[in-house]
Parts: C-alpha cells; structure tokens; sequence
C-alpha cells in the first residue's frame, strides 16, 4: 500500500505522524500505533513526546526544521523491548510539511521499522569484533611463536620445497652472519652450496610429512666467507596449497665439536706415524697429508735446516717436502716454493723460526707482505698457519700449510700444533741419535777387533792351549804361571757355567761353527767376574777345524749394572702398572707419548664419601688417613674382584670403569655388583672403625675417550658427557643409595632391581630421569656375583 500526502507519496512500510508547532500529533498513519505501547498515544492532540521520550530535549531541533533552517532531523536506533527475547527498533525522520501555501508548516515524522537492519548491524558488528579478535589473538600468536623462534639456540631455517627462504631465527642471523632480510627470499644455497644432497632430496619430496632427516652433518658458509659445520635435522610440512609443502632446516653449530674431534685424530693418527716410520725423510709426508686432510688445509710444506742445525744469521730454511690436497690451478706456487729459502726473520717461514711459535694469517692477499702472496692469490690460496719442528726450544725446522678457505684463528688448533711440532722435534732428535748409536756401534766393533784383549788358541791336532797375558790378569793368575791347557781353563769357570761352556766349545769343533757365550769364573781370590767368550774356528780348504781362536772380556760391571737395571725394571714397571692398566703401560714403554682411544660402549662409576668434610673436623688426620685407606683398598680389591679399572681417586672420591681399556659385553653388570659389594664394604669398615662412613654412588653407560696426554706424572683418564652424567649422578645421589641413569637401567633391568627416582634438575643436564639400584632380581637363573662371567 502507498499513502499519498499532497504530493507526497510514502511507502507501505513507512508511516507517519503529523504534528504542529507544539510538537502534537495532527494526523497518524494507520500503522503508527504499532510502533507504541497503545496505539491511543499516537491519537490525534496527543504531544509525540509522550510515544517517543527520545524526542524530549531535542524540540529546538525540531523547531529549526519546522521553519525550515535545517532540512531534516534523524533519531536513529529507537529500542523497543515489549518482549527483551525480541527486540524491535525504530527510526525516526523529521522533515517540515505543508500541504497547501495558505497554511501553516507543520512536521511530518515518519516511522520506519529498522528490525532486521539493526539485528544485521550487530551481527556484523559482532562479526567484526570477533574477526579483530581472532585478527589480534593471531597477531600475538604468531609474535610469540616468532619470540620462541628467536629465543631457540639452535638455527631454524623455513624455506620452500624447492630452496628459497621464507623463515630465519635470531640463531640463524648470528651463526650465519646475514640479516634476516639477506636470507629471505634467497635460496638456500646461499649458505650450505649448490648441489646439496639434502636440498635435492626435499625438493624431489622424498621425504613424507613427520617423516625426519636426523643430525645430517652440512658445511655451511657465513657472509664472511668463514666455513663452519651445522648438523642439520630436516623435514618437510604441508602449505595451505594442495600438494606444496615447505621444508624446515633447524641446525646446530657443531664447527668447535668437529674440529677438537679432527685436531685430536690428527693428533693420534701423527703419534702413530711417527711410531711406524724408519726414517726421518719417511714421516714428513705422512704428517703432512694427516694434517691437511684431518684438520681442512689445502697445501702442506716441511721447511727444514740443511746439514746440522743452526741458528747462526748464515742459515737457511729450504723446502724439503709437500703435500698438496688437490691440485692447484697452473702449479706457480709449488714452483716457486722449491726455489725459495727463508732466513731468520724474514717471511712466514722465518718469523716461525725467530719467534719459536705458531704463527696465523687469516687472509694472505690482505696481509700483502709475504714473498709468495701475489702467487698464492693467483692459486686461489688465503689462509696460512705454520708451527716450528723443535726439540727443547731448539727450532730444527718448519711446518707451514695453506687453505683456499678464509680462516679465523683457533687458539686449540695451535696448542694441538705445537704439540703436533714438538713430537716431531723429538723424533727427529730421535733418529739422529739412533743413526749416531749405529754409527758409533760400527765404529765400536771396528775396534773390538782390532783391540788387545784376553785371547786363547786351542790347536786341534795336539790339544794344546796357550794364553795371552791378558788372559792371566782376567782369570786373576799369575801370568809367570806354567802355560795352562783347557783343563785348567775349564777349572778356572764358575761350576754352574761350566757345562754350558764346554758343550759349546766341542759343538764349534764338530761343525766348524763360530759360538759366543756369557759365563763366569771364580778368581783365586774367591771374587765372582761375568766374562764374555768367543770362539772362532780356522778351517783349512778341506772346512775342517785346525785350531780354534777365542777371546775374553771382562763384562762384570756391565752385567752387574744390567742386573740392577733388570731389578729396576721390574720395579718401575710393577710401579707402572699400579699407575696405569697394563696395555696402556705396555704402548708407554714401546714410546708412545700420546696415548687417546675412543670407546663407545663403557660403564663409570664415581662414589664419593659423604659428609667428608665434617668428618675430617672430628678426627685426627693420621686416624682419617687409616680409615680412607681402608676404604679405598677395599674399593681397590673389588676392582680386581671384577676385573674393572680403577681410574683415580680425588680427595675421598672413588672413580671406576668396565670396559676400559679392554672391551667387555658385561661391563654395566660387573659395575652393577661392584657398587651392591661397595655399599656392603662400607658397612664392614664401620663396624671396624667404630664410625660412620656413608657414601653416594652414581652410574652412567656411554661412550668415552680414556687415554694418557702430557709428559710428566702419567694418569689413566676418562672424557666425554658419559664420565660427566656419571658424577652428576653420584653429587645428585642419596646417601647410602645407587643412582642410575634411564640408559645404564636399561641395559641392567633383566638382572637388577631398580626403583624409579624420578625426574630431577641435573646441573649442566636439564630434567633427567633417574632410577635406584636396590640388588639382584630374585630369579632362578640369574647369577651370584661371585660367579658372574666377566
């Protein structure tokens, strides 16, 4: 329906009320009342204030468009709440009417249900309060995940499947030395390579969703040039596109880890060398080509000193050896380098050699003023580092090498080198003293043989004997004494030698052989002297013995000195294996100076006594000494009990190990029972002492590296996290009580009782479970461990 006022025509859903100057209602739509309470509040003379209260306070408005000053008067959002389940609203719209001219303006005001427009309003207007939440709460997500990535200590990297960039940490900004803006939008390849086996298996997506690719070890190369290693965990997850994934890269820096790794190898692997080769001229390029392929250089060289060594202003390094890696690109370098010498001071070579120490270029171009940087440049050659070959602070000559790679200089990879420097000072020093013994050994028995000793003839045909007059002074007779045969000869030798002597003096004579022999004699005196004999037979041409010719030496002070070397020996090696297990004693004495092996599969114990301390406050210390001692020994015996390695003691703390230095499959259960016996021992020395000894022991399984390092007072010992958990585990432990870690449980929990500790804060470890020993499982075919197969 259409109301039609004058010309005015008002839709059906609109209607209308007219009013006068006095803000009364003149005329109503029919459908006015719908919008009040009762519809006699929109009757003719009633004041629109009483329907509508939102128009009190507003009449001057009104009044400004009645007189037309303002063209129109809005009340928008009018509630109704008749049924608050069902809220309507109302607008209003005032605007001047007049019908004809001749009368008076009057206000039309008309009524327009807004309903539904208003509940659509709220809707939206809820909907967008919800959107900015879920906007905002997502924004604050996202920051505090970003916060989480940037807190992680290790690199995380996001790029797409096929290499570019779409993620960096603040890890990966500090390791790699690039911005975050440097990294993003770039490919991958810019810091681990082209051709990168990882990459090119993500991008063929061979690796499923969840699916990871653990501790995959990647040269990586930071803005500045420098190379390091990042183990790398990678895997792959899905994008908001069907079919494209994204792949996540979170490394580690494991540069300092591989490089101690690589120094130590190349150490050991230098000390084995050195123990294979003959010569002085056979290691050289062995220890070149250790180093270079061990620790990353690209050229190695051996400057030595001609002739003997000096250190006079007229001496010279030259080249004697090289090691090149992989060719260079035309072979200038190595050209020039076999007809160049250094002297004291002057380049690398020569500043090694004045100051006795490793030296370190970074970069050679940047350096400038070396003899050979134009050349190296040219070969593509930047970082140098050299050490001297010394023996007692005497340089005997150089070692230098050089890498296409910038590098930063490494404190640990010249302490390695100095050591690397002075085991091959003292192997060459070595040599020229063994090549000095033979030389002096052949000048030696040059003069033996022509020297004037104690000699004999004996002649076949007529049995007759004759004596130097040495020979007198040596037997200690008289050499105015009637000539003496054989008989008295034989007489004159210690009864004990005596047979020896003659079966070897008549086994010469039957086959025509020459024979030496130690025996002894007793001088008339009754003074016991060890001689030396030998015996050479004179053959005519038919090789039949005419005579034998012999000589004799006094040898008693040597023997006598042999003897008591011998003596001292067997002390300095019982000495020696109270210090150290026997195969590691053994290596020492074959001159071994460095001694490192890696063991992946050992059990350690540390127990340590508790309330040492307070206790040493109560006692004396002679009577602490006792009891500690017996502590001790009787840790000590069950080491032997269950063949396991003591390793050391440290003030009142007990250190042991299975599995080193000889391997062994049971070597978790013979710690196992050792701890039981030691907590048993306590109990015993308590019982002797009259006091109170307590101790905590803590247990761990891993790998280790054991060894001996340094020159003087030798020690057994063990390194790696396993030895750390194991003292974490007894200075966390329980007094009286065996703690375990989950790996050592594990390896134990068919044969042995435990009872779970819990998760504690470990120092240096984080969260940790950890369990208790408590002693054999009752089980018929578990063994005693006095019977226990080790």
């Amino acid at each position: 329906m259409i109301y039609r006022l004058g010309n005015l025509v008002v839709p059906s859903h609109i209607d209308y009320l007219i009013l006068d100057r006095d803000l009364s209602i003149q005329l109503a739509s029919p459908g006015a009342g719908r919008f009040v309470e009762s519809a006699e509040l929109v009757a003719k003379g009633q004041d629109i204030r009483n329907a509508f209260l939102e128009v009190i306070g507003v009449e001057e408005i009104l009044i400004e468009v009645l007189e037309g000053q303002q063209e129109s008067f809005d009340i928008k959002g009018i509630g109704r709440t008749s049924n608050p389940e069902k809220p309507s609203y109302i607008d209003l719209y005032f605007q001047s009417y007049q019908v004809q001219e001749s009368l008076d303006k009057q206000l039309i005001v008309f009524l327009e249900d807004v309903t539904e427009r208003m509940q659509l309003e709220q809707r939206l207007v809820q909907a967008t309060n919800e959107t900015s939440i879920l906007v905002n709460a997502l924004y604050n997500s996202e920051k505090y995940i970003n916060g989480m990535l940037d807190s992680m200590a290790e690199v995380l990297l996001v790029t797409t499947q096929f290499g570019k960039i779409k993620k960096a940490n603040k890890a990966a900004e500090r390791l790699l030395g690039y911005s975050k803006s440097e990294l993003i939008n770039n490919q991958i390849s810019l810091v681990i390579g082209e051709d990168n086996l990882v990459v090119e298996v993500i991008k063929e997506g061979s690796i499923c969703e969840g699916e990871f690719l653990n501790d995959i070890e990647i040269d990586c190369r930071t803005k500045k040039g420098d190379k390091i290693s990042v183990s790398f965990s990678c895997s792959t997850i899905k994008t908001e596109v069907e079919g494209v994934k994204d792949a996540i890269y979170i490394g580690r820096d494991i540069t300092n880890i591989q490089r101690a790794q690589k120094r130590l190898i190349a150490q050991y692997i230098t000390t084995r060398n050195l123990s294979e080769c003959l010569t002085i001229e056979q290691s050289f390029p062995k220890v070149l080509q250790t180093i270079c392929e061990n620790l990353d250089w690209d050229v190695g060289e051996v400057w030595m000193l001609p002739n003997e060594i000096k250190q006079a202003s007229d001496s010279v390094l030259m080249c004697v050896e090289n090691w090149i890696h992989t060719p260079v690109r035309n072979g200038e370098f190595i050209t020039a380098t076999k007809q160049m010498s250094f002297r004291h001071g002057v380049g690398l070579q020569g500043r090694i050699w004045a100051s006795c120490s490793p030296h370190w270029i970074t970069d050679i171009v940047e350096e400038g003023n070396l003899m050979r940087a134009e050349i190296a440049e040219k070969e593509g050659l930047h970082a140098a580092f050299g050490f001297p070959i010394q023996s007692d602070s005497q340089v005997l000559g150089v070692m230098t090498f050089f890498s296409r790679d910038r590098k930063q200089v490494d404190e640990q990879l010249i302490q390695t080198a100095a050591v690397i420097g002075s085991q091959l000072g003292e192997f060459i020093k070595r040599k020229q003293a063994e090549l000095a013994l033979q030389e002096s050994k052949a000048n030696l028995a040059e003069a033996q043989a022509i020297a004037h000793v104690g000699s004999w003839t004996f002649e076949i045909a007529t049995e007759a004997m004759t004596w130097s007059e040495e020979m007198f002074h040596i037997f200690g007779l008289d050499p105015r004494l009637p000539e003496l045969g054989y008989r008295e000869f034989l007489q004159q030798i210690y009864l004990e030698d005596r047979t020896l002597w003659d079966r070897a003096f008549r086994q010469a004579i039957a086959e025509g052989s020459d024979c030496e022999i130690d025996f002894r004699i007793i001088r008339p005196n009754g003074s016991l002297r060890h001689l030396n004999g030998k015996v050479k037979c004179v053959l005519n041409q038919q090789k039949e013995v005419l005579r034998l010719f012999g000589t004799v030496m006094d040898i008693t002070e040597r023997k006598l000195a042999e003897i008591a070397l011998a003596q001292q020996q067997k002390q300095t090696e019982k000495l020696l294996l109270n210090i150290l297990p026997k195969p590691i004693a053994e290596q020492l004495k074959q001159g071994r100076s460095l001694i490192a092996e890696s063991f992946e599969d050992v059990t350690v114990l540390f127990a340590d006594i508790v309330g040492f301390t307070e206790l040493s406050a109560r006692i004396s210390p002679r009577e602490l000494l006792e009891s500690l001692n017996l502590i001790f020994s009787e840790f000590d015996r069950l080491t032997e009990q269950f063949e396991l390695e003591k390793i050391k003691t440290i003030g009142d703390a007990y250190m042991a190990v299975g599995g080193v230095p000889t391997p062994r499959p049971d070597h978790a259960e013979a710690i196992a029972y050792m701890a039981l016996e030691m907590l048993q021992a306590i109990g015993e020395v308590n019982v002797q002492t009259e006091q109170s000894f307590n101790i905590r022991i803590g247990i761990n399984t891993g790998p280790v590296i054991a060894g001996v390092i340094g020159t003087k007072k030798f020690i057994y010992d063990l390194w790696g996290d396993t030895v750390n958990t194991a003292s974490r585990m007894e200075y966390h432990g329980i007094p009286g009580v065996i703690q375990v870690t989950e790996t050592t449980r594990d390896r134990l929990q068919t044969t042995f009782a435990f009872e779970p500790r819990g998760t504690i804060e470990i120092k240096g470890k984080g969260q940790m479970k950890t369990y208790i020993l408590t002693g054999k499982k009752n089980s018929s075919n578990s063994s005693d461990p006095t019977t226990v197969t080790l």
